[in-house]
């Protein structure tokens, strides 16, 4: 989880960036600015969760800030920090959603106490709404269209998505001596680090992860197909094996299709040999979509193992 601390006092930046324990309060990614502008800018490029913002600054007040943030940015909570001679003008972030205040001078083990319950609450939200999309991206994969409010949220979500690829990433066995559980954390891991990198994680298990990718402008198949195995390659050194599925490009509208395939790519793991992440279309006939292997291939395959 991100925070951003705005503050035009550097001592009152630092002071607070440094004498908090933010690994305790399960946030791992903290960034500064000295003004309402450079909050604004930290807020579009890092979309932090949590903003705690003093109340005056130069330019851009942390009311405004507070506004623009959630409205635009995603952040889910701003905690405004304010002198005693500003309590009325702080009043006022109360009709904005997603701000509580603090008063100066700050006291650590409340606003420890204050941060720890925002974190707790903007966790419970992020689970609910997981849940939520899950349900219906599941009823997208099965083939079912969703309903029109639920269509319209998904939209919002993955918002400008044009052409994507669906990738399955599935856990093949863990080595001797690993725990039970760990493909459950390693998978929610490998869902954060793809984050970075362009990949939409769909549907979370401990042990298979759908994912899209957005193609963008990487039309040429040497240069998607290597960015996907780069990316894919470079988070999933484990003790965990995995393997992945990744589909053909289409429209999001076309998840139940793009899912089988990806699908169908992991089922012919068998028959690559040594290959851990296999495209559907390297599979395929180039005349039609249908998997195709040889039984002279598949006795080949198997008499080898």
């Amino acid at each position: 989880m991100k925070i951003l601390i705005a503050d035009d006092e550097q001592h009152i930046r630092n002071g607070l960036k440094f004498s908090l324990d933010w690994e305790r309060l399960k946030i791992d990614k903290v960034f500064t600015a000295e003004d309402g502008e450079e909050a604004l800018e930290v807020c579009r490029r890092e979309k932090p969760e949590i903003i705690l913002t003093d109340i005056r600054m130069p330019g851009l007040d942390g009311l405004e800030l507070a506004k623009k943030a959630t409205e635009t940015y995603g952040t889910k909570k701003v905690l405004i920090m304010s002198g005693h001679s500003e309590f009325s003008y702080a009043q006022s972030a109360i009709r904005i959603g997603a701000v509580d205040y603090l008063l100066k001078p700050i006291k650590l083990e409340e606003l420890e106490n204050t941060l720890g319950k925002i974190v707790d609450d903007i966790l419970e939200e992020r689970k609910k709404e997981d849940l939520f999309f899950a349900d219906i991206l599941e009823e997208m994969i099965a083939g079912r269209a969703p309903g029109k409010d639920e269509e319209q949220k998904i939209l919002e979500k993955y918002k400008n998505m044009g052409e994507v690829f669906c990738v399955i990433l599935r856990a093949d066995r863990v080595y001797a001596g690993s725990e039970k559980n760990s493909s459950r954390q390693r998978a929610a891991e490998i869902a954060a680090d793809l984050e970075q990198r362009n990949f939409y994680p769909l549907i979370r298990d401990k042990e298979e992860l759908t994912l899209m990718w957005k193609a963008g402008d990487y039309q040429e198949r040497s240069t998607y197909k290597g960015m996907i195995i780069s990316a894919l390659t470079s988070v999933c050194k484990s003790d965990i094996q995995w393997s992945a599925g990744v589909s053909m490009t289409g429209s999001f509208s076309q998840l139940s299709t793009l899912y089988e395939q990806a699908c169908n790519a992991l089922k012919c793991r068998l028959f690559m040999e040594k290959e851990k992440i296999i495209f559907y279309e390297d599979i395929c006939r180039k005349t039609h979509e249908k998997v195709y292997f040889s039984w002279e291939e598949i006795r080949r395959q198997i008499s080898g193992l």
